[in-house]
């Protein structure tokens, strides 16, 4: 025991010892830094009044403290100026300084030639500082690492024409609560493991290419290195080319309890990130309002060898051409687990997910709704893939739920798909089990009837009492919770279909519907319930919403400006005889459907339907300006497409389909390439 103390004793005193060698000096406005780091030791802390320092400051290796007179003052950290002369940048740490050495509460401007802060084969901290541009601002950098294992602190490096804060061959960077900001890009990595906490990456911008059109990254670039991000926002940051918020290659990342919106890629894909190779894990992360040029509006990616998202969000990004939510190419495998994919828009292939060529992909207890595509493939586009959907609800998007090409392998499970046009499309290999689908769909435990959400209209996708879906899934393959959390299956240990499961107690209602006759006339003045003619629809596309399989569906004459996609084995019959129509602008007794969203077809059509007594005319888009259809049977009669217009197929553009065309007339269509009547393949 007597030697225990003995240690403990000359242990104090070796503490004490180094507490009174270290040493306080103020510096005063008119005084020079340098000259008192050059007398200063490991341990001392040198004291810096307000005031406004020009020279270039080297630490020299040592483990001191360099301060302001109040780090955690805004208005002295504004005060307290380091004004980098020109060649060389304002503070330099490239002598080994320690994790001991420490800068707290500083402007630091660099010169008109050089960066803020250079660190080398040092591990400080910086922590309270204000890193900015030169007054005439040049081509430089805020801070540049190299080699270094540094931490940053409740920094703002903002407005430089070059990286915020560059990062090479570093074994160790950490940036906590700082704002990285107007900055050319916020972050730029290269071979290194980094950690971001906190922080804002905002309003940056990707540099402009020497030739083409360059990588991208407008928040951060990042290559070959370890990235992990948490609860970090990255905003409104640009890619001239690629990447809007974030561009990745070979790169393992980890973002959690992060927010990226408003990021935009101008020219190419993955508004909010582009990832190339590497990995890549979200967690509880929200993606909202990025755009992309071409694909992938919040997440592009190619060749990752692993890739997954829970508990996520990807709501209101936008592709100009395919996958307004994720696009993702050549991937190893990839799962999407408990998450919402809301309002994201793109012109086709896949509102929320265009997945092409990949060996595994699967999405769980994920709500999937109010996607906006002109072409089929409304929620989900499938490229020569494996896909699995395990207790989903894919409901109220546009076009269509699954497209699945020829060589796709899909199965789908528990799940909930009701949308505006065909469930699932297309002629790949198709296994749906225990599931709801509008107008039905051959396989084990599937249903047709409405699957009756809580509110629809306002977000609300779980079940109600009564619902066709409750209890009718089955327990052989599913997940122990949904997307609530609650456990699956329920108390009565009958799982439901859907992301959601149902309280105890609730009951399920029937599960199939009889066909139905419903009314259109868009001169009804009665309940819009479609019941009746008195009663009838307004709009067709309202009466298809709600249409099931063989359902009729009666279209008084008059025109219609709207835009169909029409349900599997459901007629949809025009010409109903009003005795007060004049024909506006058509034939006496003439239904036209009068397309009115450029860019979509007329009529996209599904399996086995029927079209009859109708007039398509004036649609405008890239594939089938009158008519749409890719890998069904259907049969029009007594019809007239005319006047329509495509870059192919004009009147109807037809893929892998069987048409019954009887007393049809088509003419005046026009296309840019082939098929101004009628393209086939």
């Amino acid at each position: 025991m007597a030697k225990i103390w003995t240690k403990l004793f000359i242990g104090c005193l070796i503490l004490e010892a180094a507490s009174l060698r270290a040493a306080t000096f103020d510096v005063n406005p008119g005084e020079s830094i340098q000259d008192v780091i050059e007398s200063a030791t490991h341990g001392d802390v040198i004291l810096v009044l307000p005031g406004v320092y020009q020279e270039n400051l080297d630490l020299q290796g040592k483990g001191i403290h360099l301060r302001s007179l109040d780090p955690n003052n805004a208005f002295v950290v504004q005060e307290t100026v380091i004004a980098g002369v020109d060649g060389a940048p304002a503070i330099r740490l490239v002598s080994g300084e320690p994790e001991g050495c420490r800068i707290s509460g500083f402007t630091i401007r660099a010169g008109s030639i050089s960066d803020g802060v250079r660190i080398e084969s040092s591990s400080p901290t910086l922590e309270d500082c204000w890193i900015l541009p030169p007054e005439n601002s040049s081509r430089n950098y805020g801070v540049q690492c190299e080699e270094a294992s540094a931490s940053f602190r409740s920094c703002r490096i903002v407005g430089h024409r070059r990286a915020a804060c560059r990062i090479v061959n570093s074994p160790l960077v950490w940036i906590e609560d700082c704002q990285l900001a107007e900055s050319v890009p916020g972050v730029s990595i290269q071979s290194s493991t980094v950690t971001i906490v906190g922080s804002t990456i905002e309003n940056n911008t990707s540099p402009e290419p020497m030739r083409g059109c360059g990588v991208g990254g407008g928040g951060i670039f990042v290559d070959s290195s370890n990235l992990v991000l948490v609860s970090t926002h990255i905003k409104n940051n640009q890619g001239i080319c690629s990447g809007g918020g974030v561009y990745s290659s070979g790169t393992n990342l980890l973002v959690h309890d992060c927010q990226i919106d408003s990021n935009t890629s101008y020219a190419q894909e993955g508004g909010g990130l582009y990832l190339l190779r590497g990995t890549a894990e979200f967690r509880r992360t929200r993606f909202e309002g990025n755009s992309s040029g071409e694909a992938g509006g919040a997440i592009w990616g190619l060749f990752l060898s692993d890739l997954s998202f829970q508990d996520c969000g990807l709501v209101a990004n936008t592709a100009k051409r395919s996958g307004g939510g994720v696009e993702l190419w050549r991937c190893d495998s990839a799962l999407f687990e408990s998450c919402l994919f809301d309002s994201n828009e793109c012109l086709s292939d896949g509102g929320a997910l265009s997945i092409n060529r990949m060996e595994s992909c699967s999405m769980a207890n994920s709500l999937v709704t109010h996607q906006t595509t002109q072409i089929q493939g409304g929620a989900i586009w499938l490229n020569d893939s494996n896909f699995e959907m395990l207790g989903c609800t894919v409901a109220e998007n546009s076009s269509g739920g699954i497209k699945a090409d020829p060589l796709t392998n899909l199965l789908v499970t528990n799940s909930i798909l009701w949308n505006v046009g065909g469930e699932v499309i297309g002629s790949g290999t198709r296994t749906v089990t225990y599931s709801c689908l509008q107008s039905g769909y051959p396989g084990e435990g599937n249903i047709d009837a409405p699957p009756e959400f809580v509110d629809s209209a306002n977000g609300d996708f779980r079940l109600a009492d009564g619902a066709s879906c409750i209890d009718r899934g089955t327990n052989l393959d599913t997940l122990d919770r949904d997307l609530d959390g609650n456990p699956r299956p329920g108390g009565d240990q009958l799982t439901d279909m859907g992301a959601y499961e149902s309280p105890d107690g609730f009951v399920p209602g029937e599960a199939f519907v009889q066909p139905t006759i419903r009314y259109v006339d868009s001169n009804a003045l009665g309940t819009d319930t479609g019941e009746s003619w008195e009663n009838a629809f307004n709009r067709i596309s309202d009466a298809l919403r709600v249409s099931n399989a063989s359902d009729e569906i009666r279209v008084r004459n008059g025109r219609y400006e709207e835009n169909l996609f029409l349900e599997p084995r459901v007629s949809l019959i025009g010409g109903f005889f009003d005795p007060a129509s004049t024909g506006l602008g058509g034939e006496p007794n003439e239904t036209i459907i009068d397309a009115s969203v450029p860019g979509a077809p007329s009529v996209a059509l599904a399996d086995n339907c029927v079209l009859k007594n109708l007039t398509i005319m004036n649609g405008e888009t890239e594939r089938g300006g009158g008519v749409y259809g890719e890998d069904l049977h259907a049969t029009l009669s007594d019809c007239t497409i005319r006047d329509n217009t495509a870059e192919d197929g004009g009147g109807l553009h037809l893929v892998r389909c069987a048409i019954n065309l009887e007393r049809c007339v088509i003419e005046n269509n026009y296309a840019e390439d082939d098929g101004g009547g009628i393209f086939y393949t």
